[in-house]
């Protein structure tokens, strides 16, 4: 989600949340895919759009993140330069 705030820190505007699902190449366990309720078929061909997310971080004071001790792992991989 992304969201403006004024100088005082009051919601000025705020967009919906932001989601991407990346094509890991294998088959994930059965573990993994329950959590979130998604099925394979639901990554097949699907990338991350890096650009978007790098102009997105751009702009960004603080990123939320739902699961983000399993999703950080492949965000470092894929913008290590984003890693600080």
């Amino acid at each position: 989600m992304l969201v403006w705030l004024s100088e005082d820190g009051e919601v000025l505007v705020h967009l919906g949340s932001c989601s991407w699902v990346n094509d890991p190449g294998q088959v994930q366990p059965p573990d993994i895919v329950r959590r979130p309720g998604l099925k394979n078929a639901d990554f097949a061909g699907q990338s991350f759009d890096l650009e978007q997310v790098s102009r997105l971080l751009d702009r960004a004071e603080l990123v939320v993140v739902h699961r983000a001790t399993f999703d950080i792992q492949w965000f470092y991989q894929l913008v290590p330069e984003r890693v600080d």
